[in-house]
């Protein structure tokens, strides 16, 4: 990826357009973000790709070069707008505390697109590390599944240390607790005659007990599926 029309490509096709992304990555998260996907870095695995060989271009060279960008942007499920659509679909189904944990676990308000060189590595998924979220790929499978970013993106949230429950647990708490507690206070209130009972079930509390054991038998189960 040396020539004129390949640095060209690199620009137009993705430098001149990656604000874009940017800007609605920043505006859904309340943050600034910056995208940072290499092509030069990522251009090796268009060899080990399959489909990158019939590119658009007449210039075999300069068509990959094309191809490999167009998995950023122009191709039919782009990486940057699938991210897009991630971090906005996961803004709307966690609400601020899902976004507050986000942006304090993507501490350096960076994405960056990484091949996974795990043996095992599935064809596409994501990592919190070093405070920067790191979308990762197979190495031959530069490009595909991208539309299913969205599915590892709470696990890879949630790994990340913090005080207090996980984003999930709070966002179940909020729509299955607080949103029918009233209910069940009425409920034992009548059946105990004690209208004005009141029912702490502390969650944060007995998870802060309870959680090295969730986790450790988290981990056990994704031992033995791996």
């Amino acid at each position: 990826m040396n020539t004129q029309r390949d640095r060209r490509e690199v620009w137009y096709n993705w430098e001149n357009v990656k604000g874009e992304y940017e800007g609605k990555i920043s505006v859904a998260l309340g943050k600034q973000y910056v995208i940072k996907f290499n092509a030069l870095e990522v251009y090796p695995y268009t060899e080990e790709t399959q489909g990158f060989s019939n590119s658009p271009s007449g210039n075999i060279f300069a068509g990959k070069v094309y191809a490999c960008i167009s998995r950023f942007h122009l191709a039919g499920s782009p990486c940057a707008q699938c991210l897009v659509d991630a971090v906005e679909r996961f803004v709307e189904e966690y609400g601020e505390d899902g976004k507050l944990h986000f942006n304090e676990a993507v501490s350096n308000g960076e994405f960056m697109l990484n091949v996974n060189e795990s043996i095992n590595a599935s064809v596409i998924g994501c990592e919190v590390k070093d405070g920067t979220y790191r979308v990762l790929f197979r190495y031959d499978c530069l490009g595909y599944n991208q539309s299913t970013i969205y599915e590892t993106m709470l696990t890879s949230i949630d790994s990340t240390p913090r005080e207090g429950s996980p984003v999930e647990i709070k966002a179940s708490i909020t729509t299955y607790w607080d949103g029918g507690a009233e209910d069940v206070h009425q409920a034992i209130g009548k059946i105990l005659t004690m209208p004005d009972v009141v029912i702490d079930p502390n969650f944060e509390e007995n998870y802060a007990a309870m959680g090295p054991y969730f986790r450790e038998l988290e981990g056990e189960v994704r031992q033995r599926h791996s």
